[in-house]
């Protein structure tokens, strides 16, 4: 898997492979990259969310893996990064319990009909 994804570029992001010991003894892809803190604007190392891998995976797999990992980061960064009012107000860091309270009917905002 290692050698696989030495042949995979996407900006200046590294694609690794660690093992998650701890609880399931398998191996996930992570992504990291050298970017900017969204809230303190420090640099900082960022990494994407852990992505578990079958041992029984194909290349193909994998190489799809690390696209879907990419293209979750970009959208993680998209919702921190699109303002309304000011507000990260699609911001990927909400608490879902604060989101069940949106969800009651008099926060939504739909068509009548």
């Amino acid at each position: 898997m290692v050698e696989l994804l030495k042949d995979v570029v996407y900006k200046n992001h590294s694609f690794l492979i660690h093992r998650d010991s701890f609880y399931y003894n398998k191996d996930y892809l992570q992504v990291e990259w050298d970017g900017i803190d969204s809230v303190s604007k420090q640099p900082r190392r960022c990494k994407g969310r852990k992505w578990y891998l079958s041992p029984y995976m194909t290349h193909s797999e994998l190489i799809q893996t690390a696209l879907a990992a990419v293209l979750a980061i970009e959208e993680h960064e998209a919702r921190e990064a699109f303002r309304y009012k000011g507000q990260a107000v699609f911001g990927p860091h909400f608490n879902v319990e604060a989101l069940v309270e949106l969800c009651k009917k008099e926060s939504l905002d739909v068509r009548p009909g």
